[in-house]
């Protein structure tokens, strides 16, 4: 076992640099493996804006008040179970926690500056967590892959990426693959209840169209609470329109 005192040693001697002095220090894969966050050998490194500790034995999130400057913080492949100190970790950016064996989220609401979380390979199973995330107003990049919630969603005729992203409509990279705009048409519509079979992906085109109004059908008033009405929304629904001739075919087809 290694102490992370004694690793900020070596590395210090291996990469000829002070650790109080970097602003990337990387410890992954150390051997023998970091198993503890020593707050108090964090607290010295303020300058610090990425820390790597992946591919370690640490089951626990530490303390890390006196990293002022941290945005940037990698504990993947390590053996925690949920997130700790996460009121220490606030100014954070971005934080890698994929294959661990989290599985909850509670305390990550803390991090209002967080633009990207990475938890594939965890044991989330419960919506409940996923929502949770919307309390992260910069949460843009995401990715979920390989959590039980995937799978159940899947085995129950889903779609595994419009769930997810009609939950957080702001996200523009998830699983590592862009979001289109048509998966946020389709989002916003199963927020909406217009949604078509399940195996069916809704597009532009294929708006519903109310025959008595002649206008998109609106979504219940809990339901826009619940969209919020984001940018994403906003820029479908002004992409979303008719000429006058595409008007009266799609009333005459939904009669």
């Amino acid at each position: 076992m290694s102490t992370l005192k004694g690793a900020l040693k070596e590395w210090e001697e291996r990469e000829g640099q002070r650790p109080v002095d970097a602003e990337v220090i990387k410890l992954c894969g150390w051997l023998p493996p970091i198993e503890k966050m020593d707050a108090q050998a964090l607290s010295h490194l303020k300058k610090c804006k990425s820390l790597s500790l992946s591919t370690n034995n640490i089951s626990n999130i530490g303390r890390i008040d006196g990293m002022e400057s941290l945005e940037v913080l990698s504990l993947g492949r390590n053996t925690l179970t949920k997130l700790d100190n996460t009121d220490s970790m606030t100014n954070l950016r971005q934080l890698w926690l994929s294959f661990n064996k989290i599985d909850n989220l509670v305390g990550i609401e803390k991090l209002k500056n967080l633009r990207t979380l990475y938890m594939s390979n965890n044991r989330l199973s419960d919506w409940q967590e996923i929502d949770r995330l919307r309390y992260l107003p910069n949460l843009t990049d995401l990715s979920l892959s390989s959590n039980p919630i995937e799978v159940i969603t899947r085995e129950q005729g889903g779609n595994w990426r419009v769930e997810v992203i009609k939950r957080l409509p702001k996200l523009k990279i998830f699983d590592g693959v862009n979001v289109t705009q048509e998966e946020l048409y389709n989002a916003k519509a199963s927020r909406s209840n217009i949604t078509s079979p399940k195996s069916t992906l809704v597009s532009p085109k294929s708006t519903v169209v109310s025959p008595k109004s002649n206008q998109l059908s609106p979504s219940s008033p809990s339901e826009i609470v619940q969209a919020h009405m984001d940018e994403s929304d906003d820029t479908i629904r002004k992409s979303v329109h008719f000429s006058p001739s595409e008007l009266n075919q799609n009333i005459h087809q939904s009669v």
